[in-house]
């Protein structure tokens, strides 16, 4: 009897913590996990299965400038090592894979494999949510590797425009004919006459006009 009663409250205990997970929309994130698989420069896979996006970051697709030395770093510096994951405010993209600052351990020393990325020279930031973490210091990095010209800034500088489009609220930057620049207010447009005084702000360059 006694058996039975701990088995059905083990039970009901477990079935509550299901629901209760269920009904917040709570999951177990890995906090720390091997690296199993390199996809690219901002890209892996943990040996939990998870795929895990880089935050705050972008690297070059596959085709482009400085796609292979990106990926072949990640790939030197993570894989079939454990690395520890720091996440922001949303876990997961639209994509499903986890959104993450990937950390590892290298001489000693404990390193952001984003951060790193940047100040080499092999990425660009691209934050979407200005409440993410390390916006300063994933700057400071990109401003350094894009004044002495290090990896894809040695190309990614060549202007495409007499000038470039911006609004206050957002975190890229347009063609002036872009169709997506034609959405910004008039009291929030900004103006940029260069590629690189929209880098130095942290700006991302639009996906769709690709400036």
């Amino acid at each position: 009897m006694i058996r039975r009663l701990c088995s059905l409250f083990s039970l009901i205990c477990l079935t509550t913590a299901f629901l209760n997970g269920f009904v917040t929309g709570q999951e177990a994130l890995p906090s720390n996990s091997k690296v199993i698989f390199v996809a690219d420069g901002d890209t892996i896979q943990l040996q939990t299965g998870n795929f895990v996006r880089l935050l705050g970051i972008d690297t070059p697709e596959k085709g482009q400038e400085y796609y292979a030395k990106a990926k072949d770093y990640v790939r030197k510096t993570v894989l079939g090592k454990r690395v520890t994951l720091e996440y922001g405010p949303e876990v997961r993209d639209d994509y499903g894979r986890l959104l993450a600052y990937v950390w590892v351990e290298q001489g000693g020393n404990r390193r952001c494999i984003n951060e790193e990325l940047l100040n080499r020279g092999l990425a660009h930031i691209y934050f979407v949510n200005k409440r993410e973490r390390h916006r300063e210091e994933f700057l400071l990095a990109q401003r350094e590797a894009i004044l002495l010209r290090r990896g894809l800034w040695k190309l990614k500088l060549v202007e495409t425009e007499h000038y470039y489009i911006s609004s206050d609220k957002s975190h890229v930057f347009h063609r002036p004919r872009c169709r997506w620049a034609r959405f910004i207010r008039y009291e929030n447009i900004r103006f940029f006459f260069s590629k690189e005084d929209a880098y130095l702000e942290g700006l991302s360059p639009c996906r769709s006009c690709q400036p």
